[in-house]
């Protein structure tokens, strides 16, 4: 069986697809040294944490 594989540079698209059907996950894209990079806000009870990913990170 083959093994799937997710490539850094699909990541941001995945994140846009399935990210928006919880109401309380924002994405927040931007640049970073001229390469893209994304945070993930998930907004809890006890405040918001944001997750900090550049691609080149995968």
């Amino acid at each position: 069986m083959a093994q799937s594989t997710v490539l850094g540079r699909d990541i941001a698209a995945i994140c846009q697809i399935l990210l928006p059907r919880y109401k309380n996950v924002k994405l927040l894209q931007g640049l970073t040294n001229n390469k893209p990079d994304f945070r993930i806000q998930v907004k809890g009870l006890f405040g918001t944490e944001e997750i900090d990913a550049a691609l080149d990170d995968f």
